[in-house]
């Protein structure tokens, strides 16, 4: 098949056909409880996960549920399960369309940001690990050189951060020629009073 077939983590294969064209919402019904997934594109679902169709709303209600705490319904203790009454029970704030699609597109900015901090914080944990490997197979000598070479980069983008850590800008609603102008009103009724 050429559509993706989604269990209760992701993709878990294809099909023929697809069960749903419209976006979905995933629940892990058993075993992985609190996995939701956001689907736009015609799919199959396996039984172990519960689909919640809800139209344009399906993007909140997957924001939503991805901050529920899914183990307040759960039932059974060796293998977690929930059903869909369970989550029929669950109260979702629904807000007005205009609010909601502000919310979608605030959550979607701070999902890619999160998604791109992941990647960078994933490389320099790499660097870092490599750098400590290659620490703790140096001689001595080695290690100051390691060392200096790690901490010696490009010196003029370190001068001029360094120098100028925070890029401000002026934005002058009001703009005065100096300070004494500014405060010329204040003090000459002053002075009149």
């Amino acid at each position: 098949g050429c559509f993706p077939l989604y269990g209760s983590t992701g993709v878990i294969g294809t099909t023929a056909t697809p069960s749903y064209h419209e976006p979905l919402v995933l629940v892990a019904r058993v075993g992985s409880i609190g996995c939701v997934q956001f689907v736009n594109i015609p799919c199959g679902v396996s039984d172990n996960t519960i689909v919640i169709r809800c139209g344009s709303k399906a993007k909140y209600v997957y924001y939503y549920l991805q901050n529920y705490n899914f183990e307040r319904i759960t039932s059974g203790t060796t293998q977690p399960l929930i059903t869909a009454k369970d989550v029929k029970h669950i109260d979702i704030p629904i807000i007005d369309s205009a609010n909601d699609l502000k919310a979608i597109n605030t959550l979607d900015t701070l999902n890619m940001s999160m998604t791109q901090l992941k990647g960078v914080i994933e490389s320099a944990s790499d660097k870092i690990n490599t750098t400590l490997n290659r620490l703790e197979a140096a001689s001595e000598d080695e290690k100051a050189d390691i060392i200096v070479n790690l901490l010696s980069g490009n010196p003029e983008k370190l001068g001029s951060f360094f120098s100028e850590p925070v890029q401000v800008s002026d934005n002058y609603i009001y703009e005065i020629a100096n300070y004494g102008s500014g405060v010329a009103p204040f003090y000459t009724t002053l002075a009149i009073w």
